[in-house]
């Protein structure tokens, strides 16, 4: 029986002991899985909240589900992951062979401590770093560490505590390892030193002998010029020789002033650089003005008996309540016509404003507006609406705004003004835009301009955008334009994750941008790609890629503003 029982307690033993080894086998492989998809790390790849649209394939070794578990170490751990995950397959694999590690508790606090001051030390000397987190390069972990103990300890006293955590860190995680190690390089380096001091003896001999042949091949050979000889001419002696020659040829005319060119051997100020534009748009073209509607022509024009009839009736009102003025112009635009009164001494402008209902009642309009003083001028204005309203063009507004869209970097053309000039606008200077009014004011069809805008001016690399439409309707014919970052948005949820992206991706420009050394990205686009390179000065090829030549605007378009924060009021109040 006896015998029976210790065979079944060395069966069930083996059994335990192979299902420890496959766990820890697994275990090894899992780590190292998740340690080449750390060294692979894109943070283009899916799930990551700071680049859309996201690499598709993804970037990592490990594929999607690699990327995800990398995003996320990255995210909150930072560089001092692969510490841990160093540390954890070589306690497996010492497990595996037999050779189990002491004190595992101890090696567990070193490991993480350890991990914490790498992380720490490379948000202190690399905070944000080309395709970093916008947060920072050290992760959660060594963002909060680095900023919890300079706010603490001031900045002296937060380097001495960092490094102290390295120190301990490493003899905690591997003592007899660093005292083995550094033994090792002591006995190394006394090696070198005595192979190093004869061998350098022997090369101090040879640099000498070398030294006196050179010296006596120079002595017999002539000295040559440094560079190309320039032939050089000396001005005064030049105007000298030619006076003193007298060329009567040359007498009783007009003296020519002379172009000496001068050579410089500085450096020449680099002109700026020519706009880059990527090889996949430098064959695109913007769509013509013939795709546009004919604009309303001559309406002014047709308007003209009804405005002479209105100042007229405006005249007579006003006498008939005893007021001393007349109208001296009238401005006529798409929607309101603005007649100017000059008034005649001891008239006070508050009487006009008085009579704002009595002017209405008399021209047959909804309501008057008084624009008391106009900018500029001794008049003021009546603002009137027209009978007759003229269809704003599209084609119009670009023909009238002539040079004032070169000028800006996303230009919109809004609209007339009340005298009928275009109303163009600059978005890049705003930076936001709300537009407001009652139903059936207009404003879908402003949004509708303000895209046509953008696809008349500007082209998919200069302009990226992002449309939200909780409709469902409004932007559909806009599907198909290739500046969308994504098809058209109609889902509360879908929004918000754009507008989280969006405040992110904003925060990743600023930091790109301070380290280009430039306010905006107009000027980081004017650079071009030499200077860009120059500025960053990336350490590899790779790196290299991965800057961006020049950086897109990004325009969110959002209709129904009040529905989206009606749904979802915190997050999207908190994201604009």
């Amino acid at each position: 029986m006896r015998k029976m029982r210790s065979t079944v307690k060395k069966s069930r033993f083996k059994q335990n002991e192979s299902l420890r080894k496959a766990v820890e086998c697994l275990g090894i492989a899992a780590l190292l899985v998740l340690l080449c998809s750390c060294a692979s790390f894109d943070i283009g790849d899916w799930p990551s909240k700071f680049v859309y649209p996201h690499n598709n394939p993804p970037a990592n070794l490990c594929g999607s589900i690699g990327a995800f578990f990398a995003y996320y170490l990255m995210y909150y751990i930072g560089p001092g992951v692969f510490v841990i995950l160093v540390s954890a397959v070589c306690f497996l694999t010492a497990r595996l062979v037999r050779r189990p590690i002491g004190q595992p508790v101890l090696r567990a606090v070193g490991s993480g401590l350890l991990a914490v001051a790498v992380s720490s030390s490379f948000y202190w000397f690399w905070p944000y770093k080309i395709f970093s987190f916008p947060t920072g390069s050290g992760g959660m972990i060594g963002v909060g560490a680095v900023q919890f103990l300079k706010s603490h300890f001031a900045l002296l006293g937060a380097f001495i505590l960092i490094a102290a955590t390295w120190i301990v860190g490493i003899v905690l995680l591997a003592d007899s390892f660093v005292i083995s190690v550094l033994g090792w390089f002591s006995s190394v380096l006394g090696k070198m030193a005595g192979v190093a001091a004869p061998a350098w003896s022997a090369a101090k001999q040879r640099s000498d002998v070398l030294g006196q042949i050179w010296q006596k091949l120079s002595a017999r050979q002539k000295p040559q010029p440094a560079g190309p000889e320039v032939l050089r001419f000396d001005r005064d002696t030049k105007i000298e020789q030619r006076i003193a020659g007298g060329d009567k040829s040359t007498e009783g005319r007009e003296s020519k002033e002379i172009d000496f060119s001068v050579r410089s051997n500085g450096k020449q100020t680099s002109r700026p650089a020519k706009s880059y534009v990527p090889a996949s748009f430098e064959d695109y073209t913007l769509p013509p003005l013939e795709l546009l509607a004919e604009p309303q022509y001559c309406f002014a024009a047709v308007q003209g008996k009804v405005v002479k009839a209105k100042a007229a009736a405006l005249e007579k009102l006003l006498g008939e309540f005893n007021v001393n003025a007349r109208v001296v112009a009238a401005d006529t635009g798409p929607v309101v016509t603005m007649f100017e009164l000059e008034l005649a001494a001891g008239v006070k402008v508050s009487q006009i404003s008085a009579l704002a209902n009595d002017m209405a009642r008399a021209l047959g309009a909804g309501a008057v507006r008084v624009v008391a003083p106009l900018p500029g001028k001794h008049t003021i204005g009546i603002e009137v609406p027209n009978s007759e309203k003229e269809k704003v063009r599209m084609k119009d507004m670009l023909q009238l705004a002539g040079g004032k869209p070169e000028r800006m970097q996303i230009p919109l053309f809004l609209g007339k003004d009340s005298s009928g000039e275009a109303l163009v606008s600059d978005l890049a200077a705003m930076p936001h835009l709300l537009i407001a009014g009652t139903t059936g004011s207009g404003k879908s069809i402003c949004i509708n301009s303000i895209i046509t805008s953008i696809l008349l001016t500007k082209r998919p690399d200069e302009v990226k955008m992002s449309l939200i439409d909780p409709k469902m309707v409004e932007m559909t014919a806009f599907n198909t334009i290739p500046h969308l970052m994504s098809p058209i948005v109609t889902e509360t949820q879908r929004a918000v994750q754009i507008l989280e992206w969006a405040t992110v991706k904003m925060d990743e420009r600023y930091a790109l941008l301070a380290e280009a050394r430039v306010k905006n990205i107009a000027d980081y686009n004017k650079l071009g790609p030499e200077q860009i390179i120059e500025r960053f000065n990336p350490s590899s090829a790779d790196e290299e890629a991965k800057i961006p030549k020049t950086l897109p605007y990004i325009v969110i378009v959002i209709d129904e503003l009040a529905d989206l924060m009606m749904t979802a009021a915190k997050e999207i109040e908190a994201y604009i």
